[in-house]
């Protein structure tokens, strides 16, 4: 885990080959960090477009959240960035052609069924300077709609990942009401 600086926001870069920990520690306080999805934690240890970035929240709340810091510009290698990013750096040129956003399970209103998506970052997340900077980008993006239907999106959809199976809605939804999960 890096520690960098972009527009002014200490955020903490994941490398693909580290874990998301449980747990960060400024040197002033320990935050909580809300872990990511299983299906979230694979896609990154795969993906050529993406890294996972922790910002703090207000100290009073004393958790982190996770965000994904995403390459619309294929021209920058992720895997070198990860061994050359070893410093708190402003600015970094490689940052150029990215947005921040957040990981959720969409369903489509219009056929029910499910996705795992790329969405623009929380409101929380989205006042910040870094995000301000790129909120124009979000615009420019094609608006995604669902691919089983053609049936648009609500919110935003910047990505679509994966289609979500019966099985995760399974066990999510037994998880929600207290039920253990299939194995």
């Amino acid at each position: 885990m890096r520690l960098i600086r972009l527009k002014n926001n200490d955020l903490y870069y994941i490398a693909k080959s580290e874990e998301i920990p449980d747990t960060l520690n400024d040197g002033k306080m320990t935050w909580k960090i809300h872990k990511p999805s299983d299906f979230i934690k694979d896609y990154l240890r795969s993906s050529t477009n993406m890294r996972a970035i922790i910002a703090r929240t207000i100290p009073d709340w004393g958790f982190a959240m996770v965000y994904y810091v995403y390459w619309y510009n294929q021209d920058v290698d992720l895997d070198k960035l990860d061994q050359t990013l070893k410093y708190t750096i402003t600015e970094p040129i490689e940052f150029k052609y990215t947005i921040v956003l957040e990981y959720d399970v969409i369903s489509c209103r219009f056929c029910g069924s499910a996705w795992h998506t790329l969405l623009p970052a929380s409101s929380e997340f989205a006042a910040r300077p870094v995000v301000q900077h790129h909120q124009f980008i979000y615009r420019n993006f094609e608006k995604l709609v669902c691919p089983n239907c053609n049936g648009s999106f609500d919110p935003t959809v910047v990505a679509i990942l994966a289609k979500w199976d019966e099985v995760e809605r399974q066990e999510r939804t037994m998880s929600w009401i207290g039920l253990p999960t299939i194995e």
